[in-house]
């Protein structure tokens, strides 16, 4: 029986699978039981007159030897498999039987472990990592398998196998980049994957705090729809020749027209639900409203701030996960500086375009007493805010983290 020491090398009961794994392991195993020799040696015969006790006893212990190694590898087979290889004779016939027909099994293994990698597709409905570590498995079974595949191969492989999210990163690392190994390769996708995830989360948490929910109380009309009419009849011409008459009921014939002039247009014959003037001043007046408007109708509104809208401290900067450049205001932040010569501008997200006067670099000193070099910063002096772009961090691995409210940057 098997010695304490050597029950953790155990290997697992074969059931028909992995054969040239499952062999290996019991090879391994007879080796430190000392019976390897019998898979490989036939039984030694002597002469039917060889009455030697010496010879006689050399025999019945390799024998004995045998049966022990026979018995071991039989164990290791699930019952099935027990009962149709319960009758080989030796070790070395149970064994070269095992060989001859799983090894055979094993060979269409390969191509389905080909197949299995060249149909791999990763989705970005997974995470990121998850796959390429199911990758990195079918390669490592190609392997196992004997077949050698280059690594330049490898790599490209994989950077091929990439979701459809990451085709900008793709182009990136097939263009871009340098020969690089299979383990920087790793190590780049799982930077580029933490970051996405932290970008995300960033925005998220953005997105909520800058969502405010304002419920406003609906206006009685009537009464301040009245006011504000006398409001906008004051500094007015009054009216000269007004007519009051009493409502007829609908579809009265002999109903009176309205021969009175209103105050807003001065002109005679309508009122004010009627006035065209009035309506499309108002019309006009909706759209001339640049930063902020009245809500009197509506019950709640979702409002969103952005980040040019309200004027901030000319050294303060703010993380902007849509910002495509770094953006600063002012001209003294920079440590180096050359002006721009040409026309070009910056285009903004409400398709207004900003004078583009310079570029240069921003050194900013973190709360750390660590230094943050910024280098193509544009300087625009009409924008109202200092932008860091988070995708230009993250494209130079950059991780963002949020925690206790504080915007944390790391490298590596």
């Amino acid at each position: 029986m098997p010695s304490a020491n050597s029950v953790g090398l155990l290997p697992d009961k074969f059931d028909g699978r992995s054969f040239k794994m499952w062999q290996k392991k019991m090879h391994f195993y007879l080796t430190t039981l000392n019976l390897e020799k019998y898979i490989r040696e036939d039984c030694p015969s002597l002469p039917a007159d060889n009455t030697d006790f010496r010879a006689l006893a050399s025999v019945d212990a390799w024998r004995h030897g045998d049966f022990l190694c026979k018995v071991y590898i039989q164990s290791r087979l699930v019952d099935q498999l027990f009962n149709v290889f319960s009758n080989a004779a030796t070790s070395k016939e149970l064994w070269d039987f095992l060989d001859k027909k799983y090894r055979s099994e094993d060979d269409r293994s390969q191509k389905n472990v080909v197949a299995k990698f060249e149909n791999y597709k990763m989705m970005d409905s997974r995470p990121l990592m998850e796959q390429v570590d199911e990758v990195h498995n079918l390669l490592h079974e190609i392997h196992a398998e004997g077949m050698r595949l280059c690594e330049t191969y490898q790599v490209a492989c994989m950077i091929e196998k990439l979701p459809p999210g990451f085709i900008d990163f793709k182009n990136y690392l097939k263009f871009k980049r340098k020969w690089m190994s299979m383990e920087n390769l790793i190590m780049r996708l799982r930077i580029e994957s933490t970051n996405r995830m932290n970008l995300e989360a960033a925005s998220a948490q953005i997105r909520e705090n800058n969502a405010n929910l304002a419920e406003h109380q609906t206006a009685k009309k009537g009464k301040w729809q009245n006011k504000g009419n006398q409001d906008k009849g004051k500094g007015k011409v009054a009216s000269q020749n007004t007519q009051k008459f009493k409502k007829k009921a609908r579809g009265d014939p002999s109903k009176p027209k309205f021969s009175g002039t209103y105050n807003y247009c001065h002109k005679v014959g309508h009122k004010a639900s009627e006035c065209r003037s009035k309506k499309a001043d108002q019309n006009n007046a909706k759209f001339e409203a640049n930063l902020t408007s009245t809500i009197i109708d509506a019950d709640m509104c979702a409002v969103f701030t952005e980040a040019n809208v309200a004027e901030s401290h000319p050294k303060t900067w703010w993380f902007d996960t849509g910002a495509t450049r770094h953006i600063c205001m002012d001209k003294e932040m920079f440590s180096t500086y050359k002006k721009n010569k040409g026309n070009e501008k910056l285009s903004m997200g409400n398709s207004a375009t900003l004078k583009i006067a310079g570029y240069g670099k921003v050194v900013l000193k973190l709360t750390s007493e660590r230094e943050l070099s910024l280098t193509n910063v544009v300087h625009v002096p009409d924008m109202r805010k200092n932008l860091i772009s988070g995708s230009l961090l993250s494209k130079h691995e950059f991780t963002v983290k949020l925690d206790a409210d504080k915007l944390v940057l790391s490298k590596n």
